[in-house]
Formats: structure tokens, C-alpha cells, sequence
């Protein structure tokens, strides 16, 4: 499925947008500095972007838009309609970002929202992701956090086959709007708090990268030029 969205005016929609068309340099450079991509190689948005509406894509659509559509009968036989909405998805490097942002604490926390039988397959999926991730087996990953927890789950699928995926968290700060969070060390603080909850243990999770700097919002608040 693929979802155009709207010109962001506040929040993590509106800085994914700005990121992803503007400020690409700064993500690029962090992921060059963790050697996730080449230092001579380009960060290429996939989405969302200016000229395609700004579009947001989940399900087939989701592994079509990363180049890989051998995979979405194997997608929907590991996950229902309606999973991961991604807000972000780039490649570089012969890798594929799965980018999801947060500009503020409230962001962190969701319970799943299905019901039966599409919980039940959820729940299928999630515990095979949590053995993979060596998770606790008491944690609780379809409340609390189970947005967190769904992103693992697709992380593990597209691994699993054959594509070299990280799954990007990015925590933008200074969001007057929002009332986010104003350091890295306060994100850090949450994000530990969410690895916990998912019996995670600390930030260091396979394939996951946290990034609690790639923006303060205040350094672009100057740029008044509209996203049009």
C-alpha cells in the first residue's frame, strides 16, 4: 500500500520530510561514520519524497518499493494486511535503511491493535523475532511498545531473506511543538527503557542503529522556506 501524505507542519512527519529533502547530508554522514555505508557512497531516499506525494508505504507496496517484489507472497504469509507503515526507507551501499523517526516520548508507546485472527499471526511472528533476537521470553511485545517491536519483527523477515537491512531509529530534539525532548541523553534514556520492556537488555540490538542526534530541530528553524 502506498500512502501520500500531506506537507508536514509539525512533529516527526514534518522533520522526516525536511531530513529526507533537505538535510539527507546529516543521516548520511552518521551512517558513514558507523561504517553502515561507504564513505564514497550515497544515502538514496526511497521514501518519502517530494516528487512522489510524499508517500509512506507498508505491505507489498513496502517490499516493492526497496526492490525486492519476490517477496511479497512471503510477506503477507508472515504478516497480515495493515502491518509497519514505514516513515522512512533508503538505500546505500548495497543496504536497505528501514527509518523510523520520534520527536517526542509519547511517540515510544502503542499496543497492537488487531484482533483476532490477524493478532494471532502477529503473535506468531513476534515470538519467532523475539528467539531470533535473543529476547526474554516473559517480555511483552504486543503491548507497550509493540511498534518498536513490529519493526523487529519485519527487520528479522527481510534478513532472514537475503537482504542486507538495518532498521534506523532516528530522535529528533528540541521539537517546540511537541515538547520533545531536548538532549540524546534524555532519548537514551527512553530507548533503554523501551529494550528493557522488550527483554532487550540495552541499546545494542543486531542490526539496529539508534541515532539521537542526526537533528535538532532548533539548527533548521531558520529555514523558512516551505517544503512546496
Amino acid at each position: 500500500m502506498r500512502i501520500p501524505q500531506l506537507e508536514g507542519q509539525a512533529g516527526t512527519l514534518k522533520w522526516m520530510q525536511r531530513l529526507a529533502d533537505r538535510h539527507s547530508a546529516q543521516l548520511e554522514s552518521t551512517l558513514q561514520g558507523m561504517r553502515l555505508l561507504p564513505a564514497t557512497a550515497r544515502l538514496h531516499w526511497l521514501s518519502p519524497r517530494r516528487d512522489d506525494h510524499w508517500a509512506e508505504y507498508r505491505d507489498d507496496a513496502f517490499v516493492v518499493q526497496i526492490a525486492r517484489p519476490d517477496l511479497v507472497d512471503k510477506l503477507a504469509a508472515f504478516w497480515p494486511r495493515r502491518g509497519p507503515q514505514w516513515d522512512g526507507l533508503a538505500a546505500g551501499g548495497g543496504r536497505v535503511f528501514l527509518i523510523e523517526g520520534k520527536s517526542h516520548v509519547d511517540e515510544l508507546r502503542s499496543n497492537c491493535p488487531a484482533g483476532p485472527p490477524a493478532s494471532d499471526h502477529i503473535a506468531r511472528s513476534l515470538q519467532e523475532a523475539k528467539e531470533a533476537f535473543g529476547a526474554l521470553a516473559s517480555a511483552d511485545w504486543l503491548d507497550g511498545y509493540y511498534q518498536y517491536a513490529s519493526r523487529l519483527a519485519h527487520l528479522r523477515f527481510l534478513r532472514e531473506n537475503n537482504v542486507d537491512a538495518w532498521l534506523v531509529f532516528l530522535y529528533f530534539t528540541h521539537d517546540p511543538a511537541m515538547t520533545g525532548p531536548s538532549s540524546a541523553d534524555t532519548w537514551k534514556l527512553h530507548a533503554r527503557g523501551v529494550a528493557k520492556h522488550l527483554g532487550l537488555g540495552g541499546l545494542h540490538v543486531q542490526n539496529v542503529v539508534n541515532v539521537m542526534n542526526v537533528m535538532n530541530v532548533m539548527n533548521v528553524m531558520l529555514d523558512t522556506r516551505t517544503l512546496d
